[in-house]
């Protein structure tokens, strides 16, 4: 099947490829106009048609050979089915379509709506606690990174005495010891939580405010998005909590007397 040529949605280039599509402003862009785009809304996310093109949200389905638009939802697999997805439904009754659950769009505008209300109150609940969790984690790595200065004090005295005929091995220690308080991967995580957070937050009420002015489909389609986010957020503070539970342990180097350090 030929691939659909877009062109650039601003009158002037009309005629002009496109090459991103931004999925909040419902707008395809060409280099120009994505370049002055990116400067002008700096919080918008652009999508590049060569590489993003299925992450475009469009109304329509994106099933190969499916060219209708998205009326259904399936309660069973949180998804959204065009009429042909149906027919494959209750023609085959196989694959990834079995057991579905489904309904037309409208009938889901309700529930949808009241989900996106309990996320909110989900998000500012965890908004109000996220700083003294982060806060709790600064202090956590501020204790280890005490405990590494302490350790790496240590292990500089002891190699002093060993320096002409064990240097390289101090190095090795040294470099061993940063490995073992590596605590970067668990801040960056937990400094990505707030904005994460806000950004739903942002865009539920927008949803909230929006509902009349937008398509019902791409209202639920940004719905999915917020609890998917909600589920990345709790996989991100369930993997720092197991992370904790081994924080704690304080290491320590021994020296031995100058005698045993001689021989």
């Amino acid at each position: 099947m030929e691939e659909k040529q877009i062109f650039c949605s601003f009158k002037e280039h009309a005629e002009i490829n496109a090459k991103s599509y931004c999925d909040e402003c419902k707008l395809y862009m060409c280099n120009k106009c994505d370049n002055f785009y990116s400067n002008f809304h700096q919080n918008h996310k652009s999508y590049d048609l060569n590489n993003n093109i299925k992450e475009i949200f469009t109304g329509f389905c994106k099933e190969e050979g499916h060219l209708n638009k998205l009326e259904f939802f399936c309660k069973e697999h949180n998804q959204l089915y065009c009429a042909q997805c149906i027919v494959n439904i209750n023609i085959k009754n196989l694959g990834k379509y079995k057991n579905c659950r489904l309904c037309h769009i409208e009938d889901m505008q309700d529930e949808i709506q009241k989900r996106v209300k309990d996320n909110i109150e989900f998000l500012e609940e965890l908004s109000k606690s996220i700083e003294e969790f982060i806060n709790k984690e600064k202090i956590i790595f501020e204790n280890l990174n005490q405990n590494r200065e302490e350790l790496k004090l240590n292990v500089q005295k002891i190699f002093t005495k060993l320096r002409n005929e064990l240097n390289a091995r101090e190095d090795k220690l040294l470099i061993k010891i940063d490995t073992l308080f590596e605590e970067d991967k668990i801040l960056k995580e937990c400094a990505i939580l707030p904005n994460d957070i806000k950004i739903s937050l942002e865009k539920g009420n927008k949803l909230l405010e929006e509902k009349n002015n937008i398509e019902l489909n791409s209202f639920i389609n940004d719905y999915l998005k917020i609890e998917n986010n909600i589920n990345k957020i709790n996989l991100i503070i369930k993997n720092i909590n197991e992370a904790n539970k081994y924080l704690d342990i304080k290491l320590k180097f021994f020296q031995e007397n100058d005698e045993e350090i001689n021989k």
